[in-house]
């Protein structure tokens, strides 16, 4: 566990040296992005990030792997809203669509919420809100990428933490 600890700290020691003020933004170069991504999908457990690349003025949010933190967004206009709870973001009037499948699944299945206009970010997604209220949404991760473990003593400690975790 603690390897992997480290090399997390180190992916984000190295992204946040890239983002100094003489470094083009985190959005806008396709190599400090892609380590972000990276990054993000090294992440074990439940998480929502938002991170604001002040150069660029625009916001990248981004959800765990599986699901677990929900993160519900809203674009009114030029204007992103965000929140891990519904409640927290203004409600307005129900969506028809999602309260079918409410009605049929008793589940409401991501992207969709209740209420029309206000989404839930997908598992293993990033979106990305530039200031003229461009959103663009992209999977960073997905159950067929998952690493496969080689049973060395580090995959084995870090399974042995997940399970201590877990109880």
């Amino acid at each position: 566990l603690h390897e992997h600890r480290n090399a997390i700290r180190g992916d984000a020691l190295a992204i946040a040296a890239q983002m100094n003020e003489n470094a083009p933004s985190l959005t806008q170069n396709p190599a400090v992005f892609q380590q972000f991504l990276s990054f993000a999908a090294a992440l074990r457990g439940m998480f929502a990030i938002a991170l604001w690349d002040a150069r660029a003025r625009r916001l990248v949010l981004a959800r765990d792997r599986f699901g677990i933190k929900p993160l519900f967004w809203r674009l009114d206009g030029h204007e992103l809203s965000f929140a891990s709870e519904l409640k927290a973001l203004p409600q307005g009037v129900v969506d028809l669509d999602a309260l079918a499948c409410f009605l049929a699944f008793n589940s409401i299945p991501a992207p969709l919420t209740i209420f029309r206009g206000v989404r839930k970010l997908m598992p293993g997604h990033l979106l990305t809100c530039g200031r003229t209220g461009d959103v663009s949404i992209r999977r960073y991760w997905d159950v067929s990428n998952w690493e496969r473990t080689d049973g060395t003593e580090a995959d084995r400690r870090v399974r042995e933490h997940g399970v201590r975790y877990a109880l």
